[in-house]
């Protein structure tokens, strides 16, 4: 016998207006069923050949559309569809032959989730009770409320005045939601309490009972969820049948989410069917259509149906942040603040954390823990006697290095802008041919010692906000802002909320932000006649560079969408240094075809036009897009704040007078140097991408390191070199706003002898393998087999079990939808220095995303560890630059360090090329 389950769906109803007890059934109707009084519609896909028949009417062969389902309860209630695009195919499943007669032919009416349905008018019933049992098999659920079946008011809701049974709102890669809702149990409410594959017939049962006060589900004949029930007339003037009948917000009212799937069978009563009665119809509909349950998947190849299917499931008890490698501990700081867009150190180890709201506030360690635990306010945005803010959506913020000169009182803004872009060349142009590489300020009149005295306690930061870019400036140094000096302006201000985005500050005093683009869902700016009028020249799109001294700002390139992140990075190439810059841009595809595919990582070169919107012959032909140089998939990561793992200054290097300072100490093992940190805000991720100069160009390669339960907006090193990480609560895609609370975690990495993945490749068509940093303790190498999976598919990734944020676009309902497998890992063993692992595999037959789980190889869950001797989390001292006395020197923990999964989640794809050696020589061994 078959162990594919077998879904049962029983719905119950009972009439107000008076019904005959018992209605005489066609007499095409399946006599192997003798149904009890009450029964309202009888859809059976195997008997429309006999109805058909009856009135005269042609077979219909399989695969043919099926314009009208007889209804075979007596009451006439055909469901039709007039137009032929929009009317499900009859199929006969195994078969191609002409239709038969037989009831147990496995005849299903399959919808192809797109606009196909059936509907009957005019009905004109009410129900207080009522059962339906539905044998129907979904093939996919992309989300948007996908329906089986539905009851409705005419013109109005199903859910408000009948009832709806649906996949429910998310899309799901196994069928694992049924929401079953209406009038008197309103709100959509997952049912279901398993998950089985897609492409699997089932009996679905269905039950509202007045007198219980209940509705309830049934999968399979076994109970499944319940919920309240305030007994209420419902209408039933509509049916429809693999659809609903709904429009939320104004409009007229319409059908829509359209069932992907087949529908073998609908019964439904008008009352609460007896145990007696209920098994009657379970026996008859398990009898009936085992032959179909046995054959459908075969039928279908649905992947979902697949022996070696993986449905998703997300873990239980999901940490604020879980770590995928090894070695690292995660606290949240005791402070309370509003969702913050920024965090910034500055040069005596103080945080700056720029708020949603525009305020800006200055945290501190006050016990020598390690962890900031008192916030002051900065600088206070809000309105003054019911004006407007300062600052307005700002997402943007550096610290201005000490020495500066917009630090100086006597320098004025805003800096006047330069129509035009930067010639095409790298930022080291030497724009002021004094033989340097770098802009330097005009001629200052010089400061007298005691404005000099004054200018060294300045300090403050830049933000980036709607219609200008600011310098917050404290200048005595009280840890209270004196002055806001505009120090950029004048461009057109655009519709959404955020509108100058991403900033940072060159080494050589430079300033950098982006202006995000004059309208994201019409990038070429069509008028009604369809002339486009976007303007190459425009400030709108672009990265901005102001000039130390406030003389000049210009446009350093065009085509970028909203450069939320930005940030400089130095290399050496032979004797020489160059600073390169880099911004995460953001996915536009979703409103514009080849607009920013994905979310990108950005070198930023003058000159160049990075793609949004792209060339086009007739709308914009002269220019050449520049390729991104990473990709950040799957679509809707929605990258923001960047950060390099990388010393950083603190002291302005045209300033003589200033001695310079830098922050030495990374995160992470010495192998992450150098390497970018990248937040992905919707989907809660947090990415290290590894970039290496190779010819003068970058390339790229990324991890996924942490996956989130809250929106990721920003990171930044601290001076201890943790990773602190800001997050936004809500959902996607900007959470609660400005008032929401938002939280501060600190990533630390205090085991820093856990052996590190650092890479992970296919040996061959059946071997994996994956490289440590170190040996490997032999006391964690037992059972390697039953404790290593891998999981692939389109759109896999390591760590999804951990993901919870997804934004609501169908694109992500899809990807979320899209097959997963297991690939049977058949033994684990290691090289004899213990440094890689070799993992032993079914083939790898699919060209496709696969994750690798491993079990934690000595990872301790959310324990605080000591590192060589040290207390708990104190950062080991390294020899990556010298230390200041000004560096805050953590003491013991009091915090807590958040729970961990003791998991190690790692990525890997089949690129590559397997070679094999064959000597021309025949005589020599290959």
């Amino acid at each position: 016998m078959s162990t594919v389950p077998f879904i049962r769906v029983v719905v119950v109803a009972s009439m107000f207006c008076a019904i005959p007890a018992v209605r005489a059934t066609e007499p095409w109707a399946d006599v192997k069923f003798a149904p009890t009084d009450g029964l309202e519609l009888w859809l059976d896909a195997s008997r429309v050949a006999a109805a058909r028949e009856a009135a005269g009417l042609s077979k219909l062969k399989s695969g043919d559309p099926l314009s009208e389902w007889q209804d075979a309860s007596g009451a006439k209630r055909h469901v039709a569809q007039g137009d032929p695009k929009k009317q499900p195919k009859l199929v006969q499943v195994g078969s191609t032959d002409a239709a038969s007669s037989s009831p147990d032919a496995g005849w299903v009416a399959r919808f192809d989730g797109e606009d196909d349905h059936l509907r009957v008018l005019g009905v004109n019933r009410k129900l207080t009770d009522f059962t339906l049992f539905l044998v129907a098999a979904p093939h996919s659920n992309f989300g948007d409320f996908r329906g089986l079946f539905a009851l409705n008011q005419t013109d109005r809701r199903d859910y408000e005045t009948g009832l709806t049974l649906d996949l429910n709102a998310p899309g799901s890669p196994a069928l694992q939601d049924l929401n079953l809702e209406g009038r008197g149990f309103g709100g959509a409410r997952n049912l279901m309490k398993t998950a089985v594959p897609f492409g699997t017939l089932h009996v679905i049962e269905c039950v509202a009972d007045s007198k219980q006060k209940q509705v309830r589900l049934a999968f399979d004949g076994k109970a499944a969820g319940t919920r309240e029930f305030s007994p209420a007339e419902l209408i039933a003037d509509e049916i429809t049948v693999g659809a609903r009948f709904y429009t939320n917000g104004p409009g007229a009212q319409e059908v829509r989410g359209f069932l992907h799937g087949d529908i073998a069978e609908v019964l439904l009563f008008n009352k609460v069917l007896s145990d007696a009665e209920t098994k009657s119809v379970r026996t008859y509909l398990d009898q009936k259509h085992a032959t179909l349950r046995e054959s459908l998947p075969r039928d279908l190849k649905l992947a979902g149906a697949a022996g070696n299917a993986e449905p998703l499931v997300t873990v239980k008890d999901v940490p604020p942040i879980q770590m995928l490698v090894p070695g690292f501990s995660v606290f949240e700081l005791p402070v309370e603040l509003t969702n913050l867009n920024n965090v910034r150190y500055r040069a005596d180890g103080k945080m700056y954390a720029l708020g949603y709201d525009g305020n800006i506030w200055l945290l501190s360690d006050t016990d020598g823990d390690g962890f900031e635990d008192k916030a002051d306010l900065f600088f206070d945005n809000q309105p003054k006697g019911g004006g407007v803010s300062a600052l307005r959506g700002p997402i943007g913020m550096h610290v201005i290095p000490n020495g500066h000169p917009v630090l100086r009182r006597d320098l004025k803004g805003p800096a006047p802008w330069k129509k035009g872009i930067a010639p095409p060349v790298d930022l080291e142009v030497d724009e002021d041919d004094d033989g340097d590489s770098k802009p330097k300020p005009g001629a200052l009149p010089p400061l007298s010692p005691q404005e000099m005295e004054a200018f060294k306690k300045a300090g403050g930061v830049i933000v980036a906000s709607k219609g200008k870019v600011s310098a917050i400036i404290d200048h005595d140094g009280d840890g209270k802002a004196d002055e806001e000096k505009i120090i950029a302006t004048g461009w057109t201000e655009i519709a959404q909320n955020v509108d100058a985005v991403g900033l940072v500050i060159g080494h050589q005093g430079e300033i950098y932000f982006g202006l995000g683009t004059t309208a994201y869902n019409n990038a070429y700016l069509f008028d009604e006649a369809g002339k486009a009028h976007y303007d190459l020249e425009s400030e709108r799109g672009t990265i901005q560079r102001i000039f130390p001294d406030l003389s000049r700002r210009e446009t350093v390139c065009t085509g970028v969408r909203f450069p939320i992140g930005l940030a400089v990075n130095g290399v050496s190439v032979g004797a020489d240094d160059y600073e390169c810059l880099f911004a995460s841009d953001q996915e536009g595809a979703t409103w514009l075809p080849n607009g920013n595919p994905f979310d990108e990582l950005l070198r930023i070169l003058p000159g160049k036009h990075y793609g949004f919107p792209p060339r086009h012959p007739k709308h914009l032909p002269n220019v050449v897009d520049e390729p991104s140089l990473f990709d950040y998939g799957p679509q809707h990561q929605s990258t923001c704040g960047i950060a390099f793992n990388r010393p950083r200054p603190f002291s302005y290097a045209g300033s003589d007078e200033i001695a310079n300072r830098w922050d030495w100490n990374l995160f992470g093992p010495d192998e992450w140097a150098e390497d970018l940190f990248v937040t992905g805000e919707s989907r809660g991720k947090l990415y290290r991408t590894q970039l290496k100069m190779s010819n003068g160009q970058y390339v790229a390669r990324n991890h996924l390191i942490a996956c989130l339960s809250m929106l990721t907006v920003d990171c930044c090193l601290s001076p201890k070199g943790d990773l602190v990480v800001a997050c936004h609560s809500g959902g996607p895609d900007w959470g609660t706003g400005p008032t929401g609370k938002g939280k501060l975690f600190v990533i630390r990495h205090t085991d820093k002898k856990a052996p590190q993945p650092i890479a992970t490749w296919v040996a061959g068509p059946q071997e994996v393998r994956v490289a440590f940093d170190r040996p490997l303790d032999p006391v964690h190498l037992k059972n390697l087999t039953a404790q290593t999976k891998i999981t692939y598919g389109e759109f896999v990734a390591a760590g999804d079990r951990f993901e919870t944020l997804r934004p609501g676009y169908a694109v992500v309902q899809r990807q979320v939808a899209s097959p997963r497998y297991n690939l049977p890992v058949h033994g684990v063993s290691v090289t004899p220095d213990r440094r890689t692992l070799v993992i032993a595999t079914a083939p790898h037959r699919a060209a496709v995303q696969y994750a690798l789980t491993l079990p934690g190889l000595g990872r301790v869950d959310g324990q605080r560890l000591k590192v060589d001797g040290q207390k708990g989390g104190e950062p080991e001292k390294t020899n990556k630059g010298p230390s200041s006395p000004a560096d805050p020197q953590p003491s013991t923990l009091n915090l807590q360090p958040l729970p961990q999964h003791p998991q190690i989640d790692l990525a890997y794809s089949l690129n590559g090329v397997l070679a094999t050696w064959v000597p021309e020589d025949k005589t020599q061994r290959g």
